[in-house]
């Protein structure tokens, strides 16, 4: 039975859709495309939202611990006193080591980086999409 059905396809011979219909088709494809992009747009704009949000509160929250801390103090220590800074180096860059406020660093550098990364993906999208030819209708 197997043998007759190829033998049924083989018999067909090339079948060619209508204008039409090939045109649907691609109307279709070119709208299920647009589609997709949209979606993985939404996505990237509410990325860029929320973490621009958390940069900002971040900001706020651990900004201000991170500029009250000691550790911005001794950095401040290295533009004025340099040659002192540079004859303690070793001494001075384990202070820096442990006045940095790592938490408040992690909190402020997290939401910068996904920022960086949706717009990353945004930018992606957008030389994809302005650099493809048009298709022919």
């Amino acid at each position: 039975m197997d043998k007759n059905i190829k033998q049924a396809f083989k018999s067909l011979g090339e079948l060619k859709p209508s204008s039409e219909l090939e045109k649907a088709i691609f109307q279709r494809i070119e709208l299920e495309q647009t589609r997709q992009i949209r979606r993985k747009l939404a996505a990237i704009y509410f990325g860029l939202f929320g973490s621009f949000v958390a940069l900002a509160y971040s900001g706020v929250v651990y900004g201000g611990a991170l500029l009250k801390s000691e550790f911005l103090k001794l950095v401040s220590l290295a533009f004025s006193d340099f040659l002192v800074v540079a004859e303690h180096w070793q001494e001075f860059s384990s202070s820096l080591l442990e006045t940095l406020p790592t938490l408040n660093v992690i909190a402020l550098l997290a939401p910068a980086a996904l920022l960086l990364w949706s717009l990353g993906l945004l930018l992606d999208i957008y030389n994809k999409n302005h650099s493809k030819p048009a298709m022919k209708t």
